[in-house]
């Protein structure tokens, strides 16, 4: 069901165009053996002023639960290509506290993925992580899209 209001599928925050590019681009799974679902979100966004090229990991263990998943643990490290973190605004003034502050923000582990898609965190939707608002945004954009890419609907074929 499509939400006519922003054109997103019902229960989710964006809409179906985003979610699957994504999802697609951004998103690769692992699946194990038990169940298990090993997943790394790669974001690329822009440093505050937008001139340079913000590279973080978002990396999600989803365990099986008789309802879904269960999110067992979401960490989020800036990327090995990343050269370009310590040019954010907050980290002149806070240096490396900055970055342990977004490795050490979790939000909803614990929780279900489902309950993912009703989080309700105060957001900012730009590109950096400065701001806890910020790095909400884009935990919603990573387990949305973690969701989408499971759930969604496989194309069927006519004739």
């Amino acid at each position: 069901m499509i939400d006519a209001t922003n054109n997103s599928p019902a229960g989710y925050a964006f809409p179906t165009k985003a979610l699957r590019r994504w999802s697609e681009q951004f998103l690769e799974l692992d699946p194990r053996e038990d169940g298990a679902i090993d997943a790394t979100f790669h974001f690329e966004g822009n440093i505050c002023n937008g001139t340079r090229v913000l590279r973080f990991d978002y990396r999600i263990l989803l365990q099986p639960a008789a309802d879904g998943f269960i999110i067992a643990s979401a960490t989020c490290r800036r990327a090995a290509a990343d050269d370009n973190g310590s040019a954010m605004c907050e980290y002149a003034i806070r240096g490396d506290q900055l970055f342990t502050d977004i490795e050490t923000d979790t939000p909803l582990v614990g929780c279900t993925l489902e309950e993912a898609l009703t989080w309700d965190a105060p957001i900012e939707s730009s590109a950096c992580l400065c701001r806890q608002q910020q790095r909400n945004h884009k935990w919603r954009v990573v387990f949305h899209s973690l969701h989408f890419a499971l759930h969604r609907q496989q194309p069927t074929t006519g004739n």
